[in-house]
């Protein structure tokens, strides 16, 4: 898989629009000579053919299933209507929602529309969001074990279906044995440079220096496997139906 992108723009000369076609080799395949792929430049009255035919390129190449036939989407989520986005913890440690607070946002949803309808996607769950990434367990100051556990069984009674948001790629570096699995699983860029820290407020209008947090690459041994033990653990424990993997998008 390489990446392939591209950019317009207008001329900055005034010479109309300049559109550029980007493609990157792989990063440990550095050498003097690189192949592009054959790019397929036109018009179209109907751009949704153009989709359809790249789709179906991806599904031939890459076995992408569409989802009405892709056999891996539970039942249950075919029947999702709608996905309420509650936040626990703000990076800085405000809480919006504790777990009490949490729950009775849920409950007050299913009274208006069918449980088994509802998927509760809770950001912030595990304290302050993003500087616990890495470590996905109940906040004590958000009501602690006792209190989430409390929040999952009645939900679940009610058929609201629970998804959790952990990192999926990204993790504080002072999290518990993050030289075993973190520190061989930074990730970097095509040219081998490290990708390192982020900058989470409320907006971009302040910025931070951040270095406690580690983009890492969900293909790393190390990393992987803390991923899989950690959502695991949260699926056997609490009974969590999905997990999100936050960040992919880096």
């Amino acid at each position: 898989m390489r990446r392939k992108a591209f950019a317009v723009y207008h001329d900055p000369r005034g010479g109309g629009v300049t559109v550029e076609l980007l493609h990157n080799d792989l990063g440990p395949e550095m050498t003097r000579r690189t192949q592009a792929p054959a790019w397929q430049i036109g018009k179209t009255r109907d751009p949704d053919a153009v989709v359809q035919a790249h789709m179906r390129r991806l599904e031939q190449d890459f076995g992408l299933v569409p989802w009405e036939e892709n056999p891996l989407i539970p039942a249950w989520l075919r029947d999702i209507g709608i996905v309420a986005y509650i936040h626990g913890q703000h990076w800085s440690g405000y809480i919006f929602n504790d777990y009490d607070e949490i729950l009775r946002v849920i409950r007050y949803l299913a009274e208006r529309f069918e449980g088994r309808r509802i998927l509760a996607h809770l950001a912030g769950w595990e304290g302050r969001y993003y500087w616990t990434y890495g470590v996905a367990k109940p906040d004590e100051r958000m009501g602690g074990e006792t209190a989430f556990r409390v929040l999952c069984d009645e939900a679940h009674k009610l058929g609201v279906r629970l998804q959790l948001m952990i990192g999926g790629n990204c993790a504080h570096t002072s999290s518990p044995d993050f030289n075993r699995w973190g520190k061989p699983s930074i990730l970097r860029t095509e040219g081998g440079a490290e990708i390192w820290g982020n900058k989470p407020d409320w907006d971009s209008s302040r910025t931070y220096d951040t270095p406690w947090q580690a983009w890492l690459n969900p293909g790393a041994p190390g990393w992987r496997q803390h991923l899989l033990e950690t959502s695991s653990y949260l699926v056997e424990r609490y009974g969590i139906d999905a997990i999100f993997l936050d960040t992919y998008g880096m």
